[in-house]
């Protein structure tokens, strides 16, 4: 495989010293024809009764996403990766021939969604786009401005892997000719299939088209996932706030001490995580799912029996996705399992198959995708804050350093848990008599930071991001039941509602002034009206690479 300069690209596609032409059509026909219709299709072969159609269409995209892996693997292993773009003619054609599948085709008897619900998650994703613009897209052109553009320091190694998957399977190190790749890389299968089916550039897919459209698509899948599992639309926007708009509690001027923050950094800077996250929150849907026996007039209808195929899918999708994703939701179907166990001193079937499916991912994913790698992780309690309280020199007497220990645990617990808060009235009033589902949620909530505590090494701060999706589920089920029980009038939730657009608008005027008087013109500074305040990079020579930004294509 060689590595060379392809200036076909920028004589087809991009218009000479503007930006590049746009690919937004290319996107919706990619998106429609090789996501959502063989997804939703299967998606709804596989539920039992229609819920709303923004459901069906998140979690079929989530479903066409795992049937994509698979027909990467089908056509690249065979050498006919040319003809991907005709892959979803392997759903589509059963589902028109076989006359029990047609029904699939036109379904009715959808719930209609609320308006307010609707422009809620909606102005969710246009800010979330805007946050993309301003630190991502704006920051990593396709062709370089001037002499002086720098790229994100992974961008061209993220790009190497997405064009190896277009010809290997599996893939191999594209520095080193057949040097298998030990690594989570579903996401570089998924950026090749984008580009093959898309007929997209390489360089568009990764820095204009993949990282919104999957952002936006966790979004809407945080919505409709904390509507269902909670059976309160109103959790759905709520969740997707705290997975997006409120970042880490951090008061440190040097960096990020407990781990990379999701908002201002991982949300675009790990492609990985970025994909795994609708994946993540799928499977966290439909494991909820199998643990509840809905009632037959239950304003969110049950999926039926289906679930088990799709807890099947998301986890195999989610293995190699991000290697941190499943270790979090077995931690969840643990615990579930033990309450239902020591309750009912009956071994709970449900969880069982669920957590054997889970298990066979995660058993699948280590030996034959990592090989049994723990890439730097090992055991180690307390070895990622230790360095906060240590003292070498011996400066500190014992009760100061156990004082400066208990303020840095603090710290943490504030930090990692400050977007659960909603959580606790759920925990406090039932007296911690939860049902099986919200035993699942704390579950991997808890795993969250047990796992950063145990486990020594910077990857550990992964676990915290596959955590925070059960958590903020679980906190924004705590915070609409509050809202409910307080039974305020329609003047004081108007009131409320103003004091937080005020209060939040006031918060990111302050911050973004503090940051842009302390760091120039510097557009990153917008980060912190998202979150920690972090610009998402410490120094330009850290994080970006110095120089011009070259394009390449990847030719055998």
């Amino acid at each position: 495989m060689q590595l060379r300069p392809g200036p076909a690209l920028g004589r087809r596609r991009l218009r000479p010293g503007g930006p590049p032409a746009p690919r937004g059509p290319a996107l919706r026909r990619y998106t429609a024809w090789g996501v959502l219709l063989p997804g939703t299709l299967v998606y709804r072969s596989l539920r039992r009764r229609p819920h709303t159609l923004v459901e069906e269409l998140a979690f079929g995209a989530a479903t066409g996403l795992v049937l994509e892996l698979a027909a990467w693997a089908l056509f690249v292993s065979l050498g006919i990766e040319s003809a991907a773009t005709l892959w979803p003619l392997l759903v589509v054609v059963p589902f028109a021939a076989v006359p029990r599948l047609r029904r699939h085709w036109w379904v009715r008897g959808h719930r209609p969604v609320p308006l307010g619900w609707s422009w809620s998650v909606a102005g969710i994703v246009a800010a979330a786009f805007g946050y993309l613009y301003k630190v991502y897209l704006e920051r990593n052109p396709i062709l370089p401005p001037n002499d002086s553009a720098r790229q994100f320091v992974d961008i061209s190694y993220q790009m190497s892997l997405a064009g190896n998957a277009k010809h290997n399977f599996p893939l191999t190190l594209p520095q080193v000719a057949g040097e298998p790749l030990e690594y989570h890389w579903f996401a570089f299968a998924h950026q090749a299939m984008t580009s093959l089916v898309g007929h997209l550039d390489l360089p568009v897919v990764q820095l204009r088209l993949m990282i919104p459209a999957l952002v936006a698509l966790t979004l809407v899948l945080t919505a409709v996932v904390a509507w269902r599992i909670s059976g309160r639309a109103w959790a759905g926007p709520v969740a997707a706030l705290l997975i997006f708009a409120i970042g880490e509690f951090n008061a440190s001027a040097t960096g990020t001490p407990f781990g990379s923050p999701q908002t201002t950094l991982m949300v675009w800077a790990s492609i990985s995580m970025t994909y795994s996250q609708p994946l993540l929150f799928a499977l966290i849907g439909v494991t909820a799912e199998g643990l509840r026996k809905r009632a037959a007039d239950d304003e969110v209808p049950a999926l039926g029996r289906g679930v088990f195929v799709l807890v099947a899918l998301f986890a195999f999708a989610s293995c190699a996705a991000k290697a941190t994703s499943v270790p979090v939701p077995l931690a969840g179907l643990a615990l579930a399992g033990l309450v239902v166990l020591v309750r009912t001193r009956r071994l709970p079937l449900a969880v069982l198959g669920m957590g054997l499916a889970v298990a066979a991912a995660q058993l699948f994913s280590t030996a034959v995708i990592f090989r049994f790698k723990s890439y730097g992780l090992e055991v180690g309690p307390l070895a990622n804050l230790s360095g906060s309280w240590a003292d070498p020199q011996q400066l500190r007497s014992g009760a100061g350093r156990a004082v400066l220990a208990a303020l840095v645990c603090f710290a943490f617990l504030v930090n990692t848990q400050l977007r659960l808060v909603g959580a606790l009235p759920l925990l406090l009033r039932s007296r911690l008599r939860l049902d099986t589902v919200q035993w699942f949620l704390l579950g991997g909530a808890v795993a969250r930071p047990a796992v950063f505590l145990l486990v020594k090494g910077w990857n550990a701060g992964y676990f915290t991001h596959a955590g925070l999706a059960f958590g903020v589920v679980l906190s924004a089920w705590g915070f609409c039941e509050s809202f409910e029980r307080a039974r305020l009038s329609t003047r004081g939730k108007v009131l409320l509602a103003l004091w937080a657009v005020v209060d939040r608008s006031a918060g990111m005027r302050a911050r973004v002034a503090a940051r842009v008087k302390h760091r120039g013109s510097d557009p990153s500074s917008v980060l912190a009206a998202f979150g920690d305040g972090k610009a998402g990079r410490e120094s330009p020579e850290r994080v970006f690479d110095n120089g011009r930004i070259g394009i390449y294509e990847l030719r055998r």
